[in-house]
């Protein structure tokens, strides 16, 4: 474990959190947890193909303003192990793994950001687990609704991930981001994918749209949940731009929703990750429940 934080440190000087190990359903936890212990926590979960790195600027803003910040990596992905059961990777089993995670965690309440999929597990957590949350923000990501078409990139995205030989990650995130990563961060994106599986890169993808019984179900809950919603969307964004404006009307149904749209684009945490901090201050200050 510690061999593991040392390497972690010498990796990345824009990075400079303690990483910390938890076993969870027998799967060894990296996350990170920083700032004011005695705070509710601001949860970051992270999509496809990324790992808490996409956080670095949110994390730091959000500890100097006070907050306590949780990031894990989502099981298959950065310093998480990877399980290596296909079957592992369903919306059920991810969703689980999140909740036993964060009952190793001392809380009462807490607000999640997602962004890509982990906008779609925080989600499922957050209606199956009402009483815990004190807001939920989703960032570039969504459960979709059963007639909602997935745009050709999407489904080029798909595919790929799928079936090419090599799954460039820190160059996915360079191509569709508006900033213009550095050599080194390019690099940090994709250390933790070299010497273990890509499993999860593999299959993720695949699972969307989820199906329409799973994603019925989680509407439902979602129109009615007494918790308050904030989208943060990049108007740059190829891949899901399309589906924010119907979003907005599908999430209409309470005036405590509020939604942003920025500029950026998909890898919104890069393009605009202070905005970005600004905004989650903004409505935690709004919605905190100690």
């Amino acid at each position: 474990m510690d061999g593991e934080r040392n390497i972690l440190n010498c990796w990345m000087i824009d990075f400079p959190y303690q990483s910390k190990y938890v076993s969870v359903q027998n799967i060894k936890t990296h996350y990170i947890d920083e700032g004011n212990s005695e705070q509710p926590i601001i949860l970051l979960l992270h999509g496809v193909p990324t790992w808490c790195y996409l956080f670095r600027k949110i994390i730091q803003e959000l500890i100097s303003a006070g907050f306590r910040v949780v990031a894990p990596d989502v099981p298959g992905f950065g310093l998480t192990f990877r399980p290596l059961n296909s079957a592992f990777y369903t919306l059920q089993n991810l969703t689980s793994w999140l909740g036993a995670f964060l009952e190793r965690l001392n809380f009462k309440k807490l607000t999640i950001v997602g962004h890509d999929w982990g906008a779609i597990i925080g989600t499922n957590y957050a209606v199956c687990n009402p009483e815990l949350i004190n807001g939920l923000m989703i960032s570039n990501g969504f459960v979709p609704w059963g007639d909602c078409r997935l745009p050709m990139l999407l489904k080029a995205w798909k595919v790929f991930s799928q079936y090419s030989p090599w799954i460039p990650v820190g160059l996915v995130v360079w191509l569709f981001s508006k900033v213009r990563l550095s050599f080194n961060e390019i690099s940090n994106y994709n250390k933790p994918f070299k010497q273990q599986s890509r499993k999860a890169l593999r299959l993720i993808p695949a699972l969307f749209p989820l199906g329409k019984s799973i994603t019925d179900s989680i509407w439902k809950q979602l129109i009615t949940a007494s918790f308050p919603i904030t989208t943060i969307f990049g108007k740059n964004d190829p891949i899901t731009f399309s589906f924010y404006e119907e979003l907005k009307q599908r999430l209409n149904s309470s005036s405590d929703h509020e939604h942003f749209l920025i500029d950026g684009g998909h890898f919104l945490p890069e393009d605009a990750g202070y905005e970005m901090a600004s905004i989650i201050k903004k409505r935690v200050n709004e919605t905190i429940i100690i």
